[in-house]
């Protein structure tokens, strides 16, 4: 039902992510897309279903998830950094929410940080920057609202609710999952958890 889609530079992190993804929703619904030769070696890891994609600057994010999205063959697909984990039992949970909700063509987890800040817990503000991040994706929404990289000034860092914004617009139905299933870096040290490479 729901492919997890990790986009990675290559960071030492990306082996914990993979392996919360692998134990949510099996290794064969776990996509791993290398940003070039350089991302994949730099990691060291190999995994069940990893794509190398010829690096292309500026572009990382979006190709990346256009990607991804295609290579989806489950009705859902989900992503997740290479610096984040799921919590234990967050692949029954999604799974259960999107059965029990049909119409949602987007759902949205919440966040926990390394410092104890959870985000996008709850839909009590609606879509909003900030409010949004790693969601989960009906696949067929993407061939009408694909991933670009044409953001406003200093979007690059809310380039998940810019989509939103526009997949809403396009009438596009979210939801949030109103639980923490995700950890923010757990792994690196610094504000909120955004350690280094």
């Amino acid at each position: 039902m729901i492919t997890v889609v990790i986009r990675t530079l290559g960071r030492p992190t990306l082996a914990n992510a993979v392996e919360s993804a692998e134990r949510e929703f099996g290794k064969e619904n776990v996509l791993v897309l290398f940003d070039g030769d350089e991302a994949k070696s730099r990691s060291g890891i190999s995994c069940y279903n990893e794509y190398i994609i010829p690096k292309t600057p500026d572009v990382y994010g979006s190709m990346l998830l256009n990607v991804g999205a295609a290579l989806t063959k489950t009705e859902y697909f989900t992503i997740l950094d290479d610096d984040d984990e799921f919590v234990e039992g967050a692949g029954s949970y999604m799974k259960s929410f999107l059965t029990r909700n049909p119409k949602v063509d987007i759902a949205i987890p919440g966040l926990k940080f390394n410092t104890g800040m959870v985000l996008c817990d709850s839909s009590a503000r609606g879509l909003a920057i900030g409010n949004v991040a790693c969601p989960t994706y009906r696949r067929s929404l993407t061939s009408k609202v694909p991933f670009d990289t044409n953001l406003p000034e200093g979007g690059d860092n809310y380039h998940d609710a810019f989509h939103l914004m526009k997949c809403e617009a396009a009438g596009a139905k979210i939801a949030w999952y109103e639980k923490v299933l995700i950890n923010v870096r757990p792994e690196l040290a610094g504000t909120n958890g955004r350690g280094n490479l």
